[in-house]
């Protein structure tokens, strides 16, 4: 199949990225692909190392939709993109082209807003499909979105397991690059310096996890700023500045290997409070380290409580902290935890696998 996969979006996250692993993995698969994206973006430069052909459109949406009606005349299959914003622009361009093209919409976000008037109505009956990346998003489709639940799919998020094996990687020679040694347990917390995540409850866990464990600890934030965040990273900073000195923290910013990175992680720390799938925690669990999460929305379709990772209720620090001291204090459960994800990861969220669930639909939608 010829496809082209979009995602018109500036910012840098685990939606842009979906964007870039379905071009790669389509691309494997034998498929003819072209990723649209727009200039200057963080997604246009992830790209330029790729090996996909891309086009980088301009920002201005009438501009864009000109080029894009230009490139719809010619022969695809399929439109597949990223964001729901893109439709305003991709649906119009299809009209005009007079092709019949599938249009396919990938649900990364939980919408706030219902979208059933007029206009959206007509934007949504020339999608084809939708892919809503957890049971959570799902449900939010159908109630915002003018759709049928049976053009809705439930496909997660998934992770290229050959990619994400710890085997492929020298723990001694990671940890040595990253200046810890092999007795201290490592935390990570990953993510935009953005409101949500939850970096307020990590800071604030960190003097109540380090006052209760003896053993040595390194905590991580990987991570960085995305556009218009630059408030909310200097707020960062300062809290981080304001801990108590024997806490060892590192900033390390964004790193293009999260699986070598992860390699070298014991604990992945996700509190965020609204997140739509999460796809950092099954990157993790993919690489055995054990995951504690804020329990809500589309991270309960990936943790089974106790046995792949450990839930803790959305804000509470003293639970949050509790979980990680246990797996601090408990290695034998830490390990076990790790092992688990990983067989969660492989069974569920390969995406070598979900990839064929994506062309089945491709074909048969009409």
């Amino acid at each position: 199949m010829n496809i082209i996969q979009t995602c018109f979006s500036k910012s840098s996250g685990g939606l842009e990225m979906a964007a870039l692993k379905m071009s790669t993995a389509l691309r494997k698969k034998g498929h003819e692909v072209l990723a649209l994206c727009l200039r200057n973006s963080f997604l246009g430069n992830e790209f330029s190392k790729s090996e996909i052909k891309y086009l980088s459109l301009s920002s201005n949406p009438i501009s864009r939709l000109y080029s894009l009606k230009k490139l719809f005349k010619s022969d695809f299959d399929v439109v597949h993109t990223h964001l729901s914003h893109d439709l305003w622009t991709l649906v119009p361009a299809l009209n005009l082209s007079s092709n019949k093209i599938k249009l396919f919409l990938s649900k990364h976000m939980a919408s706030g807003v219902v979208k059933k008037n007029f206009l959206y109505r007509k934007l949504y009956s020339r999608v084809n499909g939708i892919f809503a990346i957890s049971e959570f998003i799902k449900i939010n489709v159908i109630h915002t979105c003018p759709v049928s639940e049976n053009n809705v799919y439930v496909l997660p998020v998934t992770v290229p397991m050959k990619e994400f094996n710890p085997d492929l990687y020298d723990i001694t020679e990671v940890r040595k690059e990253l200046g810890i040694d092999m007795d201290t347990i490592t935390v990570c917390m990953t993510g935009r310096f953005t409101y949500g995540k939850g970096y307020e409850d990590f800071l604030e866990a960190l003097p109540i996890i380090s006052g209760n464990v003896s053993h040595k600890v390194v905590f991580f934030i990987r991570g960085s700023k995305s556009r218009s965040e630059e408030d909310y990273e200097r707020k960062l900073l300062n809290k981080i500045k304001s801990l108590p000195p024997k806490i060892d923290i590192k900033l390390i910013g964004y790193q293009e290997n999260i699986a070598k990175f992860f390699s070298a992680v014991d604990i992945l720390a996700f509190p965020s409070y609204e997140e739509s799938f999460g796809s950092v925690v099954i990157e993790a669990m993919a690489m055995e380290c054990a995951v504690v999460a804020a329990k809500n929305a589309g991270v309960t379709d990936i943790i089974t409580h106790g046995c792949d990772g450990l839930f803790y209720p959305v804000q509470n620090i003293e639970k949050f902290a509790g979980n990680i001291i246990e797996l601090i204090k408990n290695p034998k459960l830490r390990k076990q935890i790790g092992f688990n994800a990983r067989k969660t990861a492989i069974a569920k969220f390969d995406l070598d696998l979900l990839i064929e669930k994506y062309e089945e639909i491709y074909n048969n939608r009409s």
